[in-house]
């Protein structure tokens, strides 16, 4: 088997005659010294270094160097194919990581804009709503009025900008804020008038840009909502419940309003008398 492996066709315990023509390498003449008799004949061992030796000098081998060179060139190879599958399964783990992180940074989005949007329907509420008391006041608390319409157009421009970073319609909301910037002027204005020379219908047309302006912003608020539930689906019963809260508050605010048009002077109407029984009972 070893002649076949290695095609020397000689018997590495007994050497062949040396060919003609070329010098043998590699022989080695053992004496006394090395354990042998002071023969021709070399030792076993010594016999399969020199027909080693001539294998190589036959060319099967380059040289002897070469092959520590081919064990570490196969290692590689060996060492290549067992990580190309955990190359594969990290690649998909990263792309698995890089597909959750754009879908929680996409929920956050939605979410900050219905926060966002939530807390402007709130300011709105405050200072809109208050609009109908102020009219029927000689004196007003003037610094009141202006924190309050300070807090809404701050908190006007954050729903405005995280609206739109959402992918939502940000433009909507800064018309609104200019609708109720153009309210807040007008109501100003009449409050440096006398109390009898105010116009009673103000106070109504402020509870029409107020409904105006809640609507709009609660739509923003139910769209980031519908992308938060489907961004991140164990978040919707959380959300449901505050834009529920949201939803009962503005019930409450529009009958309010309208009450306090019918103080400062508004007349009653049927209808709106019947809505506002209708907010009573479903608040």
């Amino acid at each position: 088997p070893w002649r076949e492996a290695n095609g020397c066709g000689r018997d590495p315990i007994r050497p062949a005659a040396q060919k003609p023509g070329r010098p043998k390498p590699g022989r080695i003449r053992a004496g006394p010294a090395q354990g042998g008799p002071n023969t021709d004949e070399p030792p076993i061992a010594e016999a399969a270094i020199n027909e080693a030796a001539n294998c190589f000098g036959d060319g099967r081998f380059d040289s002897m160097e070469d092959l520590p060179m081919r064990i570490r060139l196969l290692f590689i190879i060996g060492f290549c194919l067992v990580a190309i599958p955990g190359l594969l399964a990290s690649l998909w783990v990263a792309g698995e990581a890089v597909r959750d992180q754009r879908r929680v940074g996409s929920a956050m989005a939605q979410l900050q804009a219905e926060a966002d949007s939530q807390r402007a329907v709130s300011a709105i509420a405050v200072e809109v709503g208050a609009f109908g008391t102020v009219l029927r006041q000689a004196a007003p608390d003037r610094a009141q009025l202006n924190g309050d319409a300070e807090a809404t157009r701050r908190l006007m421009q954050a729903a405005a900008g995280s609206a739109t970073a959402a992918g939502l319609d940000g433009a909507a909301i800064g018309r609104l804020a200019a609708e109720i910037d153009a309210v807040r002027g007008s109501v100003h204005q009449a409050l440096d008038q006398p109390l009898d020379r105010r116009d009673a219908g103000l106070a109504a047309a402020a509870v029409a840009a107020r409904n105006r302006a809640v609507e709009g912003l609660l739509a923003i608020a139910t769209q980031g909502a519908q992308g938060v539930a489907r961004a991140e689906p164990e978040l919707a019963l959380l959300v449901e419940v505050s834009s529920a809260v949201m939803d009962l508050r503005d019930v409450v605010g529009r009958r309010n309003a309208q009450i306090l048009a019918w103080l400062s002077g508004t007349p009653v109407q049927m209808d709106a008398l019947l809505g506002a029984q209708a907010a009573t009972g479903r608040a």
